[in-house]
């Protein structure tokens, strides 16, 4: 059993396994991203959440991952921060906004959702 297995069903994880397997260090990954390699850590270790989909694609291409693992992993990266797959694309601002919506809109006034969906309109025009 490879030490790292009990991770894998984490997103951090899942990228840690890959890493390790592809003999890369965190800093190199990092540095292929272009992303600084504490972030990078944090986001092994489970201590941020998935990062913005721009941002993962770019780790994937440093991981050189396989198109499955990249599927996985984006649905790993999905299911973490609680949106579909779709809504990664999103930024992160309206992926929140869609988390609270979905934890609290049943305790929304109408005219507030109404209100929400107009400026959210507003922004993607």
């Amino acid at each position: 059993m490879n030490k790292y297995e009990y991770l894998n069903d984490t997103f951090g994880g899942k990228l840690t396994e890959i890493r390790v397997e592809k003999s890369l260090s965190q800093s190199s990954v990092a540095s292929m991203a272009n992303i600084s390699t504490g972030y990078y850590s944090a986001i092994e270790n489970n201590k941020r959440l998935p990062p913005p989909s721009e941002t993962l694609a770019r780790i994937l291409l440093a991981l050189n991952c396989t198109t499955n693992e990249a599927i996985y992993i984006q649905e790993l990266a999905a299911t973490e921060r609680r949106v579909t797959p779709v809504e990664l694309d999103l930024p992160a601002e309206l992926q929140a906004l869609i988390v609270d919506l979905r934890k609290y809109g049943s305790t929304l006034p109408k005219r507030s959702i109404h209100a929400l969906r107009s400026y959210i309109r507003d922004a993607l025009d």
